[in-house]
């Protein structure tokens, strides 16, 4: 009974604080959409042609995406690319090049040549 009464307690405990807990979350501002209107499109780092590519390497029942990825285990690094046709929302623009919102990338969004 007294182990019971402990376990109760704790549980309690946890949920009181998870409760409690806060956090912030940063939503974007989107303004415009960009339509990738041709296949193969580089997606870049930065706004500028010589910036590096978005690359993922895919094995092992994962997918790592990145930029300036290294060989590893026998998997290489190939060119990540959208679908022609795909419509995505733009960030910012800078120079005619568009930041685009990619979902599911960790790394810093890519920009394309707009």
């Amino acid at each position: 009974m007294k182990a019971i009464l402990a376990i109760l307690l704790c549980t309690s405990a946890i949920a009181t604080s998870a409760q409690s807990a806060t956090f912030t979350v940063k939503i974007p501002k989107i303004d415009q959409i960009a339509t990738i209107n041709a296949s193969y499109v580089n997606l870049r780092k930065s706004p500028s042609a010589t910036s590096p590519k978005l690359q993922c390497i895919s094995g092992y029942g994962e997918i790592e995406i990145g930029y300036n990825l290294k060989p590893y285990d026998g998997l290489r690094p190939s060119p990540y690319y959208l679908e022609k046709g795909i419509t995505v929302p733009v960030l910012k623009e800078q120079a005619g090049w568009c930041q685009i919102l990619v979902s599911g990338i960790s790394a810093s969004q890519p920009w394309i040549m707009g």
